[in-house]
């Protein structure tokens, strides 16, 4: 409406840029995109940019004037040439729907006239130039804001589409684990709970002292595993890498006895001697998860009997208070407690 009213030649709009060196050209009447030789950057340290920078009106540019040929609009003869600064608005300075003009953020209006009619700028069309350029100066503002509010929009959409995508994958994931571990703890337990219905039969059977000693560990050895196997599973089911110990009363010595015909056996297998040292002023009623007492023992003799070569491991079970010397390349397992009612046990192999 401007550029009929004043019959433009061109109206074109500079900006300075991020790091505030050059002006920019950001809008204009005519279209010379294809014309790259006047849409060069202005530098900022041009006087004319610095004079119309400081100054509170209108001031007419030299025909020579690297603002006023970069806004010609690729005339070879272009009219007189205006320029008015202009404050913007960005949308940082909206602050509960009013806008604040800061000093800093501006642009410059530059209007051309015809070169053909010899015009020069009057102290009228000065005039509504100047009532002009704030409202110019608000619509482009306005005009940069929907631009920018878009792009937020656009963006905002755009993170909510990766969120979406990241919360189906991150579902599919915990849907292809859990079928995982179903088909794993079916897999794994259904033959462990067959072996522990195989051995239960056995142990129903009349059997000699020295076979009810082995079918008895075979078991205990078994409810090792399946308690191994309810770890995994409960662990990776709770992903916290914790797992409950099942405290209850049971007979160390007992205990003790099957871990050591046990061990025996291993040995025998591996081709190792073993010597066994029970002292007997070990407690026999204690409070404790059986279960893993017995797979820490079974842990700790499986790992020396890893060299092929074979020789001579020694089993001990003591309190804590009769031992104090110490084995070299020994395994230990030592359960402290501060209440008297506990006995402090010392396990060496």
């Amino acid at each position: 409406e401007l550029s009929k009213t004043l019959d433009l030649h061109n109206c074109a709009v500079w900006k300075p840029n991020e790091n505030k060196t050059e002006m920019n050209l950001i809008h204009e009447l005519r279209d010379n995109s294809f014309n790259s030789a006047y849409n060069l950057p202005i530098p900022r340290s041009d006087p004319d940019v610095i004079q119309i920078k400081e100054i509170d009106g209108v001031k007419i540019l030299d025909a020579d004037s690297p603002l006023a040929v970069a806004s010609s609009g690729g005339s070879r003869e272009p009219g007189a040439v205006a320029a008015i600064r202009m404050p913007m608005l960005k949308v940082s300075n909206f602050k509960g729907g009013t806008p604040e003009l800061v000093p800093e953020c501006y642009a410059i209006l530059v209007l051309v006239l015809p070169g053909e009619q010899g015009r020069s700028w009057s102290s009228q069309e000065i005039e509504i130039v100047r009532v002009v350029a704030d409202q110019v100066a608000v619509a482009l503002s306005h005009a940069a804001i929907l631009e920018e509010s878009q792009h937020m929009r656009e963006t905002l959409e755009e993170q909510n589409r990766a969120l979406q995508q990241a919360k189906q994958d991150a579902l599919r994931a915990s849907q292809a684990r859990n079928a995982f571990q179903m088909v794993m703890s079916h897999g794994l337990r259904r033959p462990m709970h067959s072996i522990l219905g195989l051995l239960s039969l056995l142990q129903d059977e009349k059997l000699g002292n020295e076979q009810r000693l082995l079918v008895d560990s075979m078991v205990k050895t078994s409810n090792v595993v399946s308690t191994l196997i309810d770890d995994v599973m409960d662990t990776s089911t709770k992903d916290n890498g914790r797992f409950p110990l099942e405290m209850r009363h049971f007979q160390l010595h007992s205990m003790i006895k099957e871990a050591a015909c046990l061990a025996k056996c291993l040995c025998a297998y591996r081709g190792y001697n073993i010597s066994i040292e029970v002292d007997k002023s070990l407690p026999n009623h204690v409070l404790g998860d059986e279960r893993r007492v017995f797979q820490v023992i079974l842990h700790m003799v499986g790992n020396l009997l890893k060299d092929p070569n074979g020789g001579l491991l020694t089993f001990r079970v003591l309190p804590e208070s009769i031992s104090r010397e110490s084995i070299g390349g020994a395994w230990r397992t030592r359960r402290s407690n501060s209440s008297r009612d506990n006995a402090y046990i010392k396990v060496e192999v």
